[in-house]
């Protein structure tokens, strides 16, 4: 039994990597993909079709802003592109 435990462990902590979040978005959109065609197949029009088309149109946008999306931008000076903190701050 211990080992279905960390076997789970294991493969929950693998999804949240970037490799594996692209992972699990892109099953999402490919079984999203098969409900739109099947909404679109039987010419549905009603709401459980519009969240089934909206739901697929989320996830694939995130599924492109995870492919196209990089890591932190670097300055040059190895920091990152965060805006300076200021000294003073006015009360």
């Amino acid at each position: 039994m211990n080992w279905i435990i960390s076997a789970w462990n294991e493969f929950t902590d693998s999804l949240n990597t970037r490799g594996g979040t692209i992972a699990l978005l892109f099953v999402s959109c490919v079984g999203l993909f098969f409900g739109v065609i099947h909404v679109m197949h039987h010419g549905d029009n009603g709401q459980g079709a519009s969240v089934i088309v909206s739901t697929f149109s989320g996830f694939t946008g995130a599924l492109l802003v995870a492919l196209t999306g990089k890591d932190r931008q670097q300055n040059g000076n190895g920091k990152t592109d965060a805006p300076p903190t200021p000294v003073n701050p006015k009360p």
